[in-house]
């Protein structure tokens, strides 16, 4: 069995997370293509699954020593506010471009799968998403979508100057 290590680092967010390689898609897709989906909880379990350090990325031990290891990050004290940041940037030979995957952001988050054993129930309310709308890096155009204050059942859609009431359902389709 393993020796496990813990380091304990204070969260300062926001926590940027990738969508699994399983599920991206990058550049434009074909016109009438279903659209690439995971979950916000796929992203999440992709950024707390445990990675192997072996070969030349072998872990340190004190005096010099390289062993075979796990490294694997856990939450251990969630902040009050929680912020996601989904990396949408792919880079290859070819330079950069967007993922176009959709991902599904639930309106009620369980962090318990992520967390330290033993921790408190961290529960989070979607109060707020910005979507990019456009097929690359260097082009598009930001909305956001968010709760409408002291009415938390009212989505409104911020696009520059107009504001507009939404269905939830538009905002899970952002």
């Amino acid at each position: 069995k393993e020796a496990v290590s813990s380091t304990h680092m204070p969260f300062t967010g926001p926590w940027t997370i990738e969508v699994p390689l399983r599920f991206r898609v990058v550049g434009r897709q074909k016109k009438g293509a279903e659209l690439a989906t995971c979950s916000l909880e796929e992203c999440l379990a992709e950024a707390v699954a445990a990675e192997r350090l072996e070969g030349p990325n072998q872990y340190e031990l004190e005096g010099g020593r390289r062993v075979d290891a796990s490294k694997r990050v856990l939450l251990d004290v969630a902040p009050r506010v929680l912020v996601l940041h989904i990396n949408r940037t792919s880079w290859d030979f070819n330079g950069v471009s967007k993922i176009q995957t959709h991902v599904r952001c639930p309106f009620e988050l369980s962090l318990d799968p992520y967390q330290v054993d033993g921790g408190p129930a961290l529960r989070y309310e979607l109060q707020s998403i910005v979507a990019h709308h456009g097929h690359s890096m260097t082009g598009g155009h930001f909305t956001a979508y968010g709760r409408r204050l002291g009415d938390p059942d009212t989505w409104l859609h911020f696009n520059d100057a107009r504001v507009t009431k939404v269905q939830p359902k538009e905002v899970s389709a952002a």
